[in-house]
């Protein structure tokens, strides 16, 4: 039986029941659905969710334990079978969805993670609407000012960074 598991149980429900209830297709497509991927220790998980009304239905999901120890801690060590477990996903994830995954949401976590706190402030007369672009704005000089403060640091310590 193939299907997502909702699918799958309100079949069953609906067959011990003696109901011919079909659920409604879910119409999606690149649009309207995002992407999560998950790099762990041990496994990669992708989830693939239906944005609806301020929330997100995950309709698929696919995971790819590491066939050795690829991971350790947190901490890439072997970069091409990391790759590898995150293609599978990838590939899973569109057989089921029927297109491409385009984008891509992802998190980093771990030790060697270095977070730099700094705070930017704009003076705005009070008649003036605040608009996106004057937000992005904003992040974007916080962003330039911890990369400054991580060059100073590294310059110190004689380490090459990289932003990414």
């Amino acid at each position: 039986m193939e299907g997502n598991i909702l699918e799958i149980v309100e079949t069953i429900s609906n067959k011990i029941s003696g109901e011919d209830i079909s659920m409604p297709k879910i119409k999606y497509d690149e649009e309207n659905t995002i992407f999560a991927l998950d790099i762990g220790t041990r496994t990669v998980i992708g989830l693939v969710g239906l944005v609806q009304e301020g929330s997100i239905k995950v309709l698929h999901q696919a995971m790819v334990e590491h066939q050795s120890r690829a991971m350790l801690d947190g901490q890439i060590h072997d970069i091409p079978k990391v790759a590898s477990a995150v293609e599978k996903v990838i590939a899973g994830l569109e057989k089921k969805l029927k297109y491409k995954v385009k984008r891509v949401a992802i998190a980093a976590a771990g030790r060697s993670l270095k977070t730099i706190k700094c705070r930017v402030d704009q003076e705005i007369p009070d008649a003036v609407e605040i608009e996106p672009l004057m937000i992005n704005t904003l992040e974007l000089t916080g962003v330039q000012m911890a990369q400054r403060i991580l060059e100073q640091e590294a310059e110190q310590r004689i380490v090459k960074i990289s932003i990414v």
